[in-house]
Order: C-alpha cells, then sequence, then structure tokens
C-alpha cells in the first residue's frame, strides 16, 4: 500500500538547495585543510538532514547524515546533546531505504556508518553489540548486491555462461583478477559496462576469493571461474526479482485500497493507510498525522477516537480483504507487489470472522 505522504512546502524544497551548499563549501574547506569549519559545515548540513529529510532530496539528506557521522566516529567523538550518531543513522537508513530509484551503494554505506557508530557509543551494551555486529553483516551483502548489479553483464548471460561451462566440463584453473577479468572478458563479451563496474567486479572478486600459493610461490588470492559465475548468477538473480516486484509495485494502476469499502470517509481512508504502513496501536501518533494532512481538525480528533474508529473499521476491512477481490490498481491483497510491506492483515488478524 502506498504510504501517506505530506505535501513538501517550498521552504522544505529548498533545504535541498541549502544541503547542497553546504556540502559543496565543506568540500572546498577540506581541500584547504580547515577541518574545524568542515566539520561545523557537516554538522549544519546533517542537522538540517535529520529534520527535514522527508521532504528533501532522501539520498543527499542520508549523505549528509553519512559524512557528518564518519568526521566524529574518526575522531572518536559522540554528540554531546541531542540524538546520537545511532539514532541520526537509524534516520538515514530510513531516508535511503525511501530513495528513488533505489541505491544499494547508499544503503550499504549507511549500514556500515551505523556499525561503526554503535560499536563506538559510549553506553552500549551487550544488545548494542549484537545490532552492530548485524548491521554490518547486512552493509556486506547490500553493498555486494549494489556491486552485482553494477557488472555490465545480466542475470541472463551470466546463467547462460555457468550453463555452458557445465556442458563443456573444462578443467577450472584458479584464477586471479587480472585473469579473470581477460576470461570474463572473453566469454562473455564486453557487456554494457557502468560508471563502477570494474569496482564491482572487484568487489565481487574479493568476497568469492580464496588465499593459494602461485608457481613463484607467492601467496595470492584467486576464484575457480564456475564457481564464481554460479555465485554471481545467483546474486543478480536475486537482486533483478527484487528490482522487479518494487518496478511492479510502483506501475499499480491507483492507490491500493488495501480493504477499504466503497463508502469509507476520506479520514477512515488515510487511517487506514496509516495502519497498513504502521500497523494497529499508537493511536496518539496517528491523529497527530492524521491532523497534519488537513483530513480532520487537530482539535477535533484524539488518541482514543482513532482507536475507536479503527475498532468500527476492522471487521469490515477484515470481510473484504480475506474475500480477496481484483481491485482498481488490478491486484487483489494476494498478488500485491507491496503485500510483504503492508501491515493490515497483521492488524486484523484476531479479529472474529463476522
Amino acid at each position: 500500500m502506498p504510504l501517506p505522504t505530506k505535501r513538501a512546502s517550498s521552504e522544505d524544497l529548498d533545504q535541498t538547495k541549502v544541503v547542497q551548499k553546504l556540502l559543496l563549501e565543506a568540500e572546498g574547506l577540506a581541500i584547504k585543510g580547515r577541518n574545524q569549519l568542515v566539520e561545523e559545515k557537516l554538522e549544519h548540513a546533517s542537522s538540517i538532514a535529520f529534520h527535514s529529510g522527508d521532504q528533501m532530496d532522501k539520498s543527499l539528506a542520508a549523505s549528509a547524515i553519512i559524512l557528518h557521522a564518519n568526521k566524529l566516529i574518526e575522531r572518536g567523538a559522540w554528540p554531546e546533546h541531542g540524538p546520537g550518531l545511532d539514532v541520526q543513522l537509524r534516520k538515514a537508513l530510513q531516508l535511503a531505504e525511501q530513495a528513488k530509484p533505489r541505491n544499494r551503494q547508499l544503503e550499504g554505506n549507511v549500514m556500515q556508518v551505523f556499525s561503526c557508530a554503535v560499536f563506538a557509543k559510549p553506553s552500549k551494551d551487550a544488545a548494542d553489540i549484537d545490532t552492530a555486529i548485524e548491521a554490518r553483516q547486512k552493509a556486506v551483502n547490500l553493498l555486494l548486491d549494489a556491486a552485482i548489479a553494477s557488472l555490465p553483464w545480466p542475470p541472463s548471460i551470466l546463467r547462460s555462461a555457468v550453463l555452458n561451462l557445465a556442458v563443456a566440463s573444462e578443467a577450472a584453473a584458479p584464477l586471479s583478477f587480472e585473469m579473470l577479468r581477460e576470461e570474463l572478458s572473453r566469454r562473455l563479451g564486453a557487456g554494457t559496462p557502468q560508471c563502477h563496474s570494474e569496482a564491482g567486479l572487484r568487489a565481487v572478486f574479493d568476497s568469492e576469493a580464496s588465499l593459494g600459493i602461485d608457481e613463484a610461490g607467492e601467496a595470492v588470492y584467486r576464484v575457480v571461474l564456475p564457481d564464481f559465475l554460479v555465485a554471481c548468477a545467483e546474486r543478480a538473480e536475486r537482486v533483478a526479482s527484487e528490482d522487479q516486484a518494487a518496478a511492479a509495485a510502483a506501475r499499480c494502476a491507483a492507490p491500493c485500497e488495501g480493504g477499504g469499502a466503497p463508502n469509507m470517509s476520506d479520514l477512515e481512508r488515510a487511517l487506514l493507510a496509516l495502519v497498513a504502513r504502521d500497523g494497529a496501536g499508537r493511536w496518539e501518533e496517528k491523529a497527530s498525522e492524521l491532523a497534519s494532512q488537513g483530513v480532520v481538525d487537530s482539535a477535533a480528533l484524539r488518541a482514543e477516537d482513532v482507536a475507536e474508529m479503527w475498532g468500527r473499521m476492522a471487521p469490515e476491512v477484515k470481510r473484504i480483504t480475506d474475500a480477496d477481490e481484483k481491485m482498481s490498481c488490478g491486484h487483489s491483497c494476494s498478488t500485491c507487489p507491496t503485500r510483504h510491506d503492508c501491515k493490515v492483515h497483521d492488524a486484523i488478524r484476531d479479529i472474529e470472522d463476522l
């Protein structure tokens, strides 16, 4: 279900230009070695991104938060006031995940810096350490997905190469990076190189290579071509499948009703969208957001009113979603591309059938 969004004001849109200007100024100051001023510019840009990122360019906002966090981590500092680096970077990750088109490299970079920040947290506990380790693992996978997506060959070409090698039953000698690059070019052709194709291939090679000894007795990292191609094809196919699902969701012909009845009011439909995004509960926040959308006067809506409204709506929503009928977007609930993110079904799971 598409998430409800607030209309960006001209002031919000101007924040993108302000952050761009601050980052460019910081870059210029860094060249001159004026590190204190660099940090001040980055702190200002990061603060704007943290507070106004939802209404500005999300990739830029996430990047601003990362750059400032990196500076603080480099000198072992932690914010004395306001949200900690872990909180700021969670916001950066949220912004990066909302960026269009998807940027896995950015998401991976945020996750990587978030992991470093949690490890550097002054008052960390065992749960924080587990969170940092999990974030590091996610970062590695996201960055490898980005590397695979940057290769010049589509999944179909990689899979075809795997099948051809299996049929040929050739002896597979370990290959260095330079040898692998030449072998791939010979077998797969030039493909469609992208700006980060070389770096992407190196990243995938590093993740798959094993340490061995060459003819001169020197330690060297190498891969076996069939195994390397299988790993590439499998990851490339998964990434492509994720991208296709996201594209299908974006092509919906109309906003998803998500179980909305034809006679629902605008307020009820707006509440249903919030439940689809966040699940049931946290009614005070929902009341505030509904008011900010201009659906209802803020003075006329309390948390208990929103909870009571959902209680009235939920049985009918359950009846409609259980029927699994096709909606105006062309999908039913069971075929909706966004069904894995929609929380309506969780919210109505315990409601008894009418």
